[in-house]
């Protein structure tokens, strides 16, 4: 597919993908490619995930506290889940609509980045998500449940 170099964006698909794998609570990702509202609403449901588990944990009572620490935890990685396989499938764009592609397709289409590393193919990192995905719903949400 041959994509003008005007509507590719500068930014690093590899790290927007390591971004919302490992920091989806904080938007990171979604602040790295300029897209700062959704990064906010990222920061508000991981920070409210994050203390009302920690309210819950210390024993302070809040209605429901793990029932809203749970769903706002899901919803911010069903999110970011869904954003991986936006870039995945190489239709996720930065803050000014521009596509965050990988490497081979930059060359392919020919803009070159200034930093020529090999990363790994975009096949194993989804197979990396799926795997934090079934550790968190394993070992983390699964047994608090119950």
């Amino acid at each position: 597919m041959r994509i003008d170099a005007s509507e590719i964006s500068p930014k690093s698909e590899m790290k927007t993908v390591l971004f919302a794998l490992f920091f989806n609570g904080f938007g990171l990702h979604r602040f790295y490619t300029g897209k700062y509202l959704s990064g906010i609403l990222y920061v508000l449901l991981g920070s409210t995930a994050t203390i009302f588990r920690i309210c819950d944990a210390l024993g302070v009572s809040f209605s429901h506290s793990f029932t809203i620490a749970l769903i706002c935890f899901c919803i911010s990685y069903i999110l970011a889940l869904f954003d991986i396989y936006a870039l995945y499938s190489e239709s996720f764009t930065d803050g000014q609509g521009r596509l965050i592609v990988s490497k081979a397709t930059k060359e392919e289409n020919g803009v070159f980045s200034k930093k020529a590393s090999d990363t790994p193919g975009a096949d194993v990192v989804m197979i990396i998500a799926l795997f934090f995905l079934y550790v968190d719903v394993m070992y983390i949400i699964l047994p608090s449940l119950f």
